[in-house]
């Protein structure tokens, strides 16, 4: 997030409104970090007179207006900007993320966590804590004391339990992602404080929906999705609870190198624990292909088909390019794209987004598995059809035996949502992909066509598994689709489904 919406001209000069706010600043650091250092205080409350808050407003608004429930509301946009403050500090360490993606531990770092190791409990998570509150300190800078000291503690008793100190700084990336993803899970906290502290349903219930769901999606990661045919209800969690596994329908929302690493971990497990990785992947973007921008990255895993990342590609490009991030073990978002042997990836007509993958971040796209097409065989071979031209995603989730009524219901839904939003005939703009923080309906209409293509997946095959022929011509026409790159100008992709008679000889043997 930009932090460049600084105080208006007309409030109260900024050393008067820091000694108002002064003893407030060091009740709320004190409250949420369990730490009120004078120098954070300063830095709190620098950030706080200079900057407007998440909301839009200016905290000297909540002094100089009274009125019922003020104090609530003031100390709700106080903990606001304390968020607001948290995200720079995210900022700033997630910048180091990438950079030291290729670098290990030194010898001398290695000898100094294997003698914190072999030390008693105590003294290992005493030495541990200073250790990593020096390294945050010199990262983020003596105004943010209090985040160091909350960060150190809660790391070092979390991996000195466990006796996994040298493992976690074996690699300073992975060291770095962890305080990231410990910040953003802070970060959640404050606003859920905020919001149960004066909810804005009670205070301003005309502006309360879409003032909740802006900050929401700027500040939490971690969503479910309740939907009947017609409304939902996304709900945000502060970490990975009970409730959020066991949802039908979860969001993980990626804007942070921190947080990419921790799934990239994640699909590293699996891919060295499978046979075979099934990752289910889509792509939002400005009319997307080599001239229109990637926005977002939707991909789903084979081991929870239910659970969507959602990568926020607009974001993340803007200082490393997100897909060369990688584990150790070199699992990036280039090598699941491009793998060709392991990691088959299901795809809804991929030739727009490999021309942009190629074209924008150098991933030449492989081992696709191609589900428009997938229909048009079952169309020709089972149904008996001609089926001359290629149908849509929305379509095809609505034919689907697998998708309930009130899932292809919700589906018609997103559809209209769609065409409102983005589609300019019908007064939309597909810009708003690029509007941050991310409307809460661009999420769900993100997440929602890779939650289901694992769906659409296992229906096709079943009725494809006799038909051998017609599966080496779906893989064989998807891999030409994941070619579509190679063209040297631009083509846009043609709704005519690939004719039958002009299968090579080999594929129908």
């Amino acid at each position: 997030m930009a932090m460049t919406a600084m105080i208006p001209p007309n409030v109260m000069p900024p050393n008067d409104l820091s000694s108002l706010l002064q003893p407030w600043a060091v009740q709320v650091l004190k409250l949420c970090l369990k730490n009120d250092s004078e120098e954070s205080a300063r830095g709190f409350l620098h950030f706080l007179v200079n900057y407007k808050l998440p909301d839009g407003h200016h905290i000297q608004q909540f002094i100089n207006h009274p009125h019922h429930g003020m104090l609530d509301i003031f100390l709700r946009e106080m903990l606001l900007g304390l968020a607001h403050w948290i995200s720079a500090a995210i900022q700033q360490l997630d910048m180091h993320v990438p950079l030291q993606s290729s670098v290990q531990q030194t010898s001398k770092l290695e000898m100094y966590l294997r003698e914190v190791e072999e030390k008693s409990f105590e003294h290992a998570c005493k030495e541990f804590s200073d250790f990593l509150y020096h390294v945050i300190l010199q990262l983020l800078g003596p105004e943010l004391t209090c985040v160091a000291s909350s960060l150190s503690g809660t790391l070092a008793d979390g991996f000195t339990s466990d006796r996994s100190v040298a493992a976690l700084a074996a690699w300073p990336s992975l060291l770095l992602a962890q305080l990231v993803n410990l910040l953003e899970d802070m970060r959640a906290k404050v606003l859920r404080i905020a919001l149960e502290l004066a909810p804005y349903e009670r205070y301003e219930p005309q502006n309360a929906v879409s003032m909740k769901s802006s900050l929401v999606v700027q500040f939490c990661r971690y969503f479910t999705l309740q939907h009947s045919r017609e409304e939902y209800r996304l709900k945000e969690h502060e970490i990975m609870d009970d409730d959020f596994h066991e949802s039908n329908f979860g969001i993980v929302l990626i804007d942070t190198y921190g947080s990419l690493l921790k799934m990239l971990q994640h699909v590293e497990h699996l891919y060295f624990s499978s046979e075979q990785l099934i990752v289910a992947v889509d792509f939002e973007g400005v009319e997307l292909n080599r001239n229109g921008a990637l926005c977002l990255v939707q991909m789903t895993c084979h081991d929870n088909p239910s659970l969507v990342y959602v990568l926020d590609i607009h974001v993340l490009k803007c200082s490393f390019n997100p897909f060369k991030l990688s584990t150790l073990n070199g699992i990036s978002m280039q090598f699941i794209l491009e793998e060709c042997d392991k990691i088959l990836k299901l795809w809804f007509d991929p030739r727009n987004d490999v021309d942009a993958l190629f074209h924008q971040f150098g991933v030449q796209s492989n081992n696709i598995y191609d589900l428009q097409l997938a229909d048009v065989a079952i169309r020709r071979s089972i149904n008996g059809e001609v089926a001359e031209r290629v149908l849509s995603l929305q379509t095809c989730l609505l034919k689907c035996e697998g998708l309930d009524e009130t899932q292809k219901g919700f589906a018609e839904t997103i559809k209209q949502w769609g065409k409102r939003l983005f589609e300019p005939k019908e007064g939309g703009s597909y810009k708003v992909f690029q509007d941050r923080p991310l409307r809460d309906e661009i999420l769900i209409y993100a997440a929602h066509d890779s939650r289901y293509m694992r769906v659409l997946y296992e229906c096709y095959r079943e009725k494809l598994a006799y038909q051998d022929q017609w599966k080496r011509w779906v893989q064989y026409h998807s891999h030409e689709r994941g070619l579509w790159y190679r063209h040297q100008d631009y083509v846009r992709p043609s709704a005519e489904a690939p004719d039958v008679t002009m299968m090579h000889h080999q594929i129908m043997q």
